[in-house]
């Protein structure tokens, strides 16, 4: 299986969406609300696949797809999930516990070291 891109690409998906042009059984609307009752159930299931069927690479086997150029690849993907996971556990902690809210957001002061101004006085 060759890697499709450019004018192979373009190519296989002039082929697949011209294929069946002269075939007298084509598809020409949409499968209705009602018009499944008319078909087997074979029939109906086929005839949905096709029609979700827009490019040459939705008509592939799953096992023959791959994933997008600018898809991220596992490890991204795992450590963005990880680090949105935490942050929404920290910012939940805030809510729920008011020791881990006091811990996070404030610091302690030594009293002797506050200089206030002689205007508050």
């Amino acid at each position: 299986f060759a890697v499709m891109e450019g004018q192979t690409k373009m190519k296989a998906e002039l082929e697949h969406a011209l294929g069946d042009i002269n075939d007298p059984n084509r598809v020409t609307k949409k499968l209705g609300w009602f018009d499944w009752m008319d078909l087997d159930i074979e029939e109906a299931a086929e005839r949905k696949r096709k029609e979700k069927e827009i490019t040459v690479l939705d008509s592939l086997p799953k096992h023959m797809r791959v994933p997008s150029k600018v898809a991220p690849s596992f490890v991204p993907s795992l450590l963005t999930g990880i680090v949105c996971v935490v942050y929404a556990l920290v910012l939940l902690m805030q809510y729920w516990s008011v020791g881990f809210n006091t811990w996070i957001n404030y610091k302690e002061q030594n009293v002797q070291d506050v200089v206030l101004p002689e205007e508050m006085m």
